[in-house]
């Protein structure tokens, strides 16, 4: 009769460290390499954003403006900027950064990589304004300003290596 309680009480032992589902350091130990892969997927669609939409994993969450009821809201967008001449689009770009000041440069060096007309003006909200892209504008080698000055044959060489000479004034 003892050996029969003393083997009941040593199973019951045993029974503490025998991997159950109950067991809550079982089951985390279970789950961790899942959940390790989860957040490594996570972290990897996350990249450089502050976040992301688990439903469109290219969208990013941006601060709306109010709407009719002065809510602002987080929403799962894009930051679309569209170029323009002459009311005809030239080439847009499609972002995941939500402020225009950090996408002006590349959206600007989109366009030239595409051929496109290089803007003489650019127009803009003062949404765009910043140090950077202030210099990034004047210091652009297509701007005339910023072009070699050839003194003995009175002209420019442009960046294409041509001389530009002036021809008139009207």
């Amino acid at each position: 009769m003892l050996n029969l309680n003393l083997i009941k009480v040593i199973k019951n032992i045993l029974a503490l460290f025998v991997p159950t589902p109950k067991n809550l350091t079982f089951r985390r130990s279970v789950q961790l390499p899942t959940k390790t892969k989860k957040y490594e997927e996570q972290l990897e669609i996350h990249q450089e954003r502050n976040s992301y939409s688990k439903t469109d994993t290219d969208a990013t969450f941006m601060r709306m403006k109010d709407d009719h009821m002065k809510n602002r809201q987080l929403k799962a967008e894009y930051n679309i900027q569209v170029g323009v001449h002459n009311k005809y689009v030239l080439e847009f770009t499609i972002h995941q950064n939500p402020t225009d000041v950090r996408i002006f440069q590349p959206h600007m060096e989109y366009i030239k990589s595409q051929g496109v007309i290089n803007p003489k003006i650019i127009v803009a909200d003062a949404g765009y304004e910043s140090k950077e892209n202030c210099v990034y504008c004047e210091e652009n080698i297509k701007n005339s300003s910023n072009w070699g000055y050839n003194v003995l044959n009175d002209s420019f060489l442009c960046p294409n290596n041509r001389y530009i000479y002036f021809e008139n004034c009207k």
